[in-house]
């Protein structure tokens, strides 16, 4: 992949742009055009309920200036009381903010996605800000695609689980000053605000409810390569748990998939199948239940035949007829994670990267059971 263009968070006005004019003081700048008359609720009304400054009452609604936070919660209180609702335009021009944010992920179908961008669009929105969503489906060249568009957007910031942990983007759009959170894997090289699951516990976890039922022949699917943090974890996790139990595993039990969809779990099964396992762990639902169809096509039943255990718990996995053994991961926690980091960064651009890592645990179901006796 070639690098990306330069990221600048500065965007020179457009041809034709008609300058703004200074407002006078008496006009605050959320007030409506023409005068307040019995549109919105100005700041000057805010301030005269209070008895203070519109100078003063609007640090106080911003988090600006100090003051006693007593006169911060007045003024707040005042401002619920009377409706006041700053213009998000107003607010943007006075302090260089568009009020929205990216969040770039790699399968908007998954429904594991859907519950993280759920998690950080509710805190974003209680904060006043947006949320576009763009999903990159481990595709390098349309991450970088969508990072430009979202730059070109004027984001506050991007919150972005990438395709692998050496990502060209990620440095630059830190060299460009943009407010960033990782989700799930590290980037190699560039320090940043970073929410991840432990990716050793649960799997763990997983591991040895399969191992007390009897197996010992586990497969493992892997997503993201050699260029994954969170996949290499998982990886070395495995292979000390398998060293542990069985002298270490076949090399034919591991497989590494490039995407983690269903119709990459279909295509997956004669390659699992090639190192007669008899228990899958698989990286996330969807792949399981492809997995489930290919082993289904090929004649074999879960769990009689094959046991196969999911990541991610999604509604998926309880589904009468489908009842996946999951590790439950916290989706919504994971975005609402995200979203108060950005918002702390773009705050406090200054401060000390922060990593937040979230427990899982196993959501046991039908699709584990102890394996066939040989024979």
């Amino acid at each position: 992949m070639g690098a990306p263009p330069p990221l600048s968070r500065r965007h020179p006005p457009r041809g034709g742009d008609t300058p703004l004019r200074p407002k006078p003081a008496a006009t605050p700048d959320d007030a409506p055009p023409g005068g307040t008359g019995r549109g919105r609720i100005t700041i000057a009304e805010v301030a005269r309920r209070c008895g203070l400054s519109v100078a003063t009452v609007s640090n106080a609604l911003s988090g600006g200036g100090r003051m006693a936070e007593g006169t911060r919660a007045r003024v707040r209180a005042a401002a619920d009381a009377l409706g006041y609702s700053a213009s998000p335009a107003a607010r943007g021009l006075r302090l260089r903010r568009s009020w929205t944010l990216g969040l770039v992920i790699p399968d908007i179908a998954n429904p594991m996605y859907g519950e993280i961008a759920r998690g950080a669009a509710e805190v974003l929105e209680a904060a006043g800000c947006h949320l576009l969503v763009a999903s990159h489906d481990s595709c390098p060249e349309r991450q970088a695609r969508h990072v430009r568009n979202l730059l070109r957007q004027r984001v506050d910031g991007v919150i972005l689980q990438p395709w692998s942990s050496r990502d060209e983007e990620v440095p630059a759009m830190v060299a460009a000053g943009l407010p960033l959170v990782l989700l799930a894997r590290r980037h190699l090289s560039q320090p940043t605000d970073h929410v991840t699951i432990d990716p050793r516990a649960p799997l763990l976890e997983g591991l040895r409810h399969l191992a007390a039922l009897g197996h010992r022949r586990i497969a493992i699917t892997l997503m993201g390569g050699r260029a994954s943090t969170s996949a290499e974890e998982r990886l070395e996790t495995y292979r000390g748990f398998m060293e542990r139990q069985a002298g270490g595993p076949e090399e034919g039990l591991i497989v590494r998939l490039a995407r983690a969809d269903l119709e990459s779990g279909r295509a997956a099964v004669p390659a699992l199948l090639a190192a007669r396992p008899t228990a899958i762990v698989a990286s996330n639902d969807l792949l399981a239940l492809g997995i489930r169809e290919g082993l289904h096509a090929a004649g074999l039943r879960v769990p009689e035949d094959l046991s196969l255990l999911a990541v991610d718990d999604t509604y998926l996995s309880a589904l009468p007829g489908v009842e996946l053994t999951s590790l439950e991961l916290p989706k919504r926690q994971i975005g609402e994670a995200a979203a108060r980091l950005i918002l702390e960064r773009i705050a406090e651009p200054g401060r000390a990267c922060e990593s937040i890592v979230l427990p899982a645990r196993l959501a046991v179901r039908r699709s584990t059971a102890p394996p066939r006796p040989a024979g």
